[in-house]
């Protein structure tokens, strides 16, 4: 934990344009690579980062589950974090945004493989 405060990454408030929160878990996720920190101080580092609402509701929701924390994973908290700071709207977009992506995969896979075909005829 020590070393991860010696990255002086950015905190986290919960306030803003929810592209924010991506931004701000790509860069924990890069200090978590370099720094090769363990899954089990991961969730510990990125919660000293909150600060005001984000540290409320981090607060409230374990109050809520009391003896859960203890197995809350970098993932699960990335999930958490994306259920309460990304909007309907936001989330809705995203997936509207891969799901586009996906076809365009699909295409280029397909179309790929008739032009396969016509070069060996």
């Amino acid at each position: 934990v020590a070393q991860f405060r010696d990255y002086h990454a950015e905190t986290f408030s919960g306030q803003g344009d929810p592209r924010v929160v991506d931004e701000w878990i790509q860069v924990l996720e890069f200090i978590f690579e370099v720094m090769e920190c363990p899954e089990r101080y991961r969730v510990v580092c990125a919660q000293l980062q909150f600060t005001g609402d984000a540290r409320l509701w981090w607060n409230a929701y374990w109050v809520m589950r009391p003896g859960e924390k203890a197995g809350c994973t970098w993932e699960m908290l990335k999930e958490l974090i994306r259920e309460k700071y990304y909007p309907t709207y936001y989330r809705a977009e995203m997936e509207r945004q891969f799901l586009s992506l996906q076809q365009g995969i699909v295409l280029l896979t397909s179309t790929r493989g008739s032009s396969r075909d016509l070069q060996l005829s």
